[in-house]
């Protein structure tokens, strides 16, 4: 990828205040929630995550379920690509020490984990274009980078996937969570939430999307909240499991999917732009020393710390910004081919995902 001019920071502000109506319409007293119906609601739920859809107040008998591990042991998992989109900026906001003045547009990837009990999300792209904007993104959105014809490409509707994840909630990353119906749940690392509404990258966070996330809040069992700062790696089922990332937000987390040729790293914006981060390390002379992007709110060693924690934890790691790369001791070896790890794997050299625009043309 060519260099690019000083792009904006991503920066945020959110109003977290009272209760908005749509929430306080949900929401049962305390004291007032009929356990039994509470019951039946959390068993219509796990039915629905273990793909069994029928209400369990009826009398049908369904077979025994195999136990975690068993299903964990019989499971290949998957990870598909899901083209959300596209965002140009100055390329410099990608990567340090490229050269102002250049726009660079980039995918805006979210991913779907297949082969468990249910479909999983991660990262649901932005809202629209207006939210891009305001940041000085410049976005490019057709119908067919739509939630729902991406899921469908997978024969999966929203209705039918059972979690989403967050790696972060920034504008790009997390604009279609209120189209998942409050009975899936939205996982996310609490950090990251209070981060996001501490008003310190101003717009970077959508309002409109940090504002459902607090109606979600008050929705029973609507949000899996994750401390992992504090508790280490959670598993959020079979075969997945979340890590705290740094880096780039101070809640960014990183989901490793355990596929059949072996991890793979969903890790958000931990990694902008493999070529120029990791494969060439624009201006480091360090050996495997990777360059960060000019957009993380942490220190310079945590962001590079983030890169090289991945790069040492995954056989695949996947960008919410490039191509994917297949990784071996830490060093990357390949370029993913196509939409779905594991998956065929172009060696090095091979190109990115970012190309080079115009905004006249």
């Amino acid at each position: 990828m060519n260099a690019v001019a000083p792009g904006p920071v991503y920066t945020l502000m959110v109003a977290v205040g009272v209760l908005t109506d749509e929430a306080r319409q949900r929401t049962v007293p305390l004291g007032q929630r009929d356990p039994p119906d509470r019951r039946r609601r959390l068993q219509r739920r796990s039915a629905h995550e273990h793909g069994n859809h029928r209400d369990p107040a009826n009398n049908l008998s369904r077979p025994p379920s195999r136990t975690s591990t068993e299903r964990h042991v019989r499971m290949s998992l998957t990870v598909h690509t899901l083209e959300l989109g596209r965002a140009a900026a100055d390329s410099t906001f990608f990567v340090r020490h490229r050269v102002p003045g250049t726009l660079v547009s980039a995918p805006v990837h979210g991913y779907l984990i297949l082969g468990g009990d249910a479909p999983i999300v991660v990262d649901t792209g932005f809202r629209n274009d207006d939210v891009m904007a305001r940041v000085g993104l410049h976005p490019e959105l057709r119908d067919e980078n739509s939630m729902e014809a991406q899921l469908d490409r997978y024969g999966v509707s929203i209705d039918e996937v059972g979690m989403v994840i967050q790696t972060h909630l920034h504008v790009d990353h997390a604009g279609h969570i209120d189209k998942f119906p409050t009975t899936t749940p939205v996982v996310v690392n609490r950090a990251e939430m209070e981060f996001a509404a501490s008003g310190l990258q101003g717009l970077g966070y959508a309002p409109e999307d940090l504002k459902h996330m607090i109606d979600r809040t008050h929705a029973p069992d609507a949000v899996r909240w994750l401390d992992l700062e504090l508790t280490g790696p959670v598993s959020v089922a079979p075969g997945v499991r979340c890590e705290h990332a740094g880096g780039h937000t101070d809640g960014s987390l990183v989901v490793y999917v355990d596929t059949e040729h072996g991890p793979a790293a969903i890790c958000g914006d931990i990694l902008y732009d493999i070529e120029d981060q990791v494969i060439t390390g624009l201006m480091q002379n360090g050996f495997l020393e990777p360059q960060v992007s000019n957009n993380f709110s942490g220190s310079l060693r945590g962001e590079t710390a983030a890169i090289k924690k991945v790069l040492n934890n995954a056989t695949f790691v996947l960008p919410g910004h490039d191509i994917g790369a297949k990784v071996e001791n830490g060093q990357v070896i390949g370029r993913v081919e196509g939409l779905t790890v594991p998956g065929p794997v172009i060696a090095l050299p091979s190109p990115g995902a970012s190309r080079e625009v115009s905004l006249n043309s």
